[in-house]
């Protein structure tokens, strides 16, 4: 009965959001970053300048607040490898937007360098993949071979997919993969038991989503005096990456066991109240099957 209800707290903490101080001043950072992001006052130089530097920012909170989260997970938990390259993730996007506070510092730059150079795309894209890759190959909780072929095969058809329009490289650093990696939480969440809880699950899935979705209509948000969105929406991609790493802290920080697998109870089958004893003949007429 105690387990039972052990258990019951432990999955309704994986879906709960943590109310505590820290976590509601985080939050507040970041609606004030975006905020100000919004209100559009300065150049677009300016307000990329101030996106970028927030997003430092909140990666390398992302990054030290998942060095921490490896620390309180037991030994031997197959989610401190997940947060091993959360932070390290973390770490190459805010190195990313480092590299472009340096290249934009001496004034005006090319749109193009606006939306990112070179060094910063293929950061972001390492990063994706590294997180992607480890999702991938952590411990599913499905027992029949039927179901794993079954994610592999999704897994392969949204890759082909991505390859058919554009050319590998661009598939394994673009945002291409960022939205691969959204599909990969998605599935992780469904099949078996992540090494994330849904709320955390649920936040860090909008940093490459966010990223995804905006390398589309970035240039035209550019070319159309619409910088201001362009950047509040880069910036709260990170914040969703930090946002995402504070949450896990803090429920496993109360539970360590927050993420423990749990395997299946087995079903126990009640014993038949006959069992152990004869027969009365009464019974014996009851049951006799009919000819």
């Amino acid at each position: 009965m105690l387990e039972s209800v052990t258990c019951r707290a432990r999955v309704g903490a994986r879906y709960r959001l943590p109310a505590d101080p820290v976590l509601l001043a985080h939050a507040g950072v970041v609606v004030l970053a975006v905020g100000v992001l919004l209100h559009g006052v300065g150049t677009p130089l300016t307000l990329g300048r101030l996106s970028w530097s927030a997003s430092v920012i909140f990666d390398t909170t992302a990054m030290l607040t998942a060095r921490r989260i490896v620390r309180l997970l037991p030994a031997g938990d197959p989610a401190r490898r997940f947060w091993r390259a959360y932070g390290f993730a973390a770490l190459a996007v805010g190195i990313g937007y480092l590299v472009q506070l340096i290249v934009t510092a001496h004034g005006p730059v090319p749109p193009a360098l606006m939306l990112g150079g070179p060094v910063t795309a293929a950061l972001l894209g390492v990063a994706a993949l590294t997180v992607v890759i480890v999702m991938c190959t952590y411990p599913l909780q499905i027992s029949s071979r039927r179901g794993r072929a079954c994610f592999w095969l999704d897994m392969a058809t949204v890759m082909v997919g991505a390859a058919l329009g554009a050319e590998l490289l661009v598939v394994l650093t673009g945002p291409v993969m960022m939205l691969v990696a959204v599909f990969a939480v998605a599935k992780l969440l469904i099949a078996g038991q992540p090494p994330f809880t849904v709320a955390a699950g649920l936040l860090g899935a909008g940093a490459p989503a966010t990223g995804g979705l905006i390398a589309g209509p970035g240039p035209g948000l550019l070319a159309q005096g619409h910088a201001n969105w362009f950047f509040a929406i880069s910036a709260f991609g990170d914040a969703c990456l930090m946002l995402a790493a504070v949450v896990q802290r803090r429920q496993v920080g109360a539970d360590p066991g927050t993420l423990r697998r749990t395997p299946a109870p087995a079903v126990q089958h009640a014993a038949l109240p006959c069992a152990g004893r004869e027969l009365h003949p009464a019974d014996r007429r009851a049951v006799r099957p009919r000819p």
